[in-house]
């Protein structure tokens, strides 16, 4: 596993009315013709000495391919990077070099336990000082810790594709969705929907009140992206 093999995809983020408003950046592997997801390195990676390395060509490539446009992009971080002195530094250093950095969104797992969460709080408090927004990734999947969320009072909460996958078919799924949203409502947070697979899925999360949607569905992850409106190509990447 060499870092020069690793890459970014992005998958575009969508409006209500299907209009692109932002893309998340998503690390690949190369691995011959084929570009493998994290579900396949992650776990060895997070053994050994590649972790944080590939954090940071993430970060670093994100930075690089957005320097010159005016679009919004997220970028995935767990507790372990921001708890990580190295990590926390090279961010605030690109932060500080980044033309617009009120297009960034960091958004951070809820999956994982935060046992830590003074320091959390602390580099939130930091980023949020240059007008990055933060967002909630896979909200429902575990714990679901609402007390926190007001504490951090991120920008946008993402709820978990186990349950959004289900809305369409699935009451006690739909019900789970429809607190999330009201709650999110109430709190000023704007919610995404992961994992849209169909237009059922679509349909119901829009009508429960959903702000933004990403899935296959709607938009596959890609290593270039285009303008959905002229069909140009406004990222080649590098």
């Amino acid at each position: 596993m060499k870092l020069g093999h690793f890459t970014l995809f992005y998958q575009p983020i969508f409006s209500s009315d299907r209009k692109i408003v932002k893309y998340e950046g998503l690390v690949r592997l190369k691995d011959g013709e084929r570009y493998l997801t994290p579900y396949f390195f992650l776990q060895y990676a997070k053994n050994t000495k590649y972790y944080f390395d590939i954090t940071k060509v993430v970060i670093e490539e994100s930075f690089k391919n957005f320097r010159d446009l005016d679009v919004s992009f997220s970028i995935n971080l767990s507790a372990d990077d921001i708890l990580n002195h190295d990590i926390s530094q090279y961010i605030e250093e690109n932060l500080s070099n980044f033309p617009k950095p009120s297009n960034i969104t960091f958004e951070i797992l809820e999956s994982e336990q935060i046992e830590q969460f003074e320091p959390i709080l602390e580099f939130i408090r930091k980023v949020r000082k240059y007008g990055v927004k933060i967002a909630i990734d896979d909200f429902g999947s575990c714990y679901s810790n609402f007390s926190y969320l007001l504490q951090i009072r991120p920008d946008y909460l993402k709820i978990d594709g186990s349950i959004i996958k289900k809305i369409a078919t699935d009451e006690n799924a739909l019900l789970v969705a429809k607190t999330i949203v009201q709650f999110a409502k109430l709190s000023n947070f704007k919610v995404i929907a992961e994992f849209v697979d169909s237009e059922e899925v679509f349909k119901q999360g829009r009508e429960i009140g959903v702000d933004m949607f990403q899935g296959y569905y709607l938009g596959m992850p890609l290593q270039n992206l285009v303008d959905s409106s002229e069909n140009n190509l406004i990222l080649k990447n590098r």
